[in-house]
């Protein structure tokens, strides 16, 4: 059985970072993705975490993160889901939704958590 992972990367970037756009109206030409930030999350989802992250820094099939000029990616939050593709599905663009600071207290609590679990195993 396939296992699928949900995951978030911290990405940091250039605060200039990411493409311009044209549009309609008098202000037809602007900066859009993360003009004037420096990090932002990543939601994605996988049957091979590593393997996936490997890919996002060389920029294998990363078509989002290769839009903007990148100084790091980190993994910061990784949880398994049901073998069910379509759950899995469901729980990545849960996660997408979240605001910055929901998304950031889900991996305060997953550290948390991960550190209980070490001091048990010691």
């Amino acid at each position: 059985m396939t296992k699928y992972y949900v995951y978030m990367l911290r990405v940091k970037v250039y605060k200039t970072s990411g493409k311009w756009r044209t549009g309609y109206g008098p202000h037809s030409k602007k900066r859009c993705g993360m003009y004037g930030r420096d990090e932002f999350f990543y939601v994605g989802m996988t049957g091979n975490v590593n393997k996936r992250l490997e890919e996002h820094k060389l920029g294998i099939r990363s078509n989002f993160i290769l839009s903007f000029d990148v100084q790091s990616i980190d993994l910061v939050y990784v949880e398994q889901t049901e073998e069910n593709y379509q759950k899995a599905l469901k729980r990545e663009k849960q996660i997408k939704r979240y605001s910055k600071k929901k998304k950031e207290e889900l991996i305060n609590e997953h550290t948390q958590n991960d550190r209980k679990k070490e001091r048990n195993i010691r």
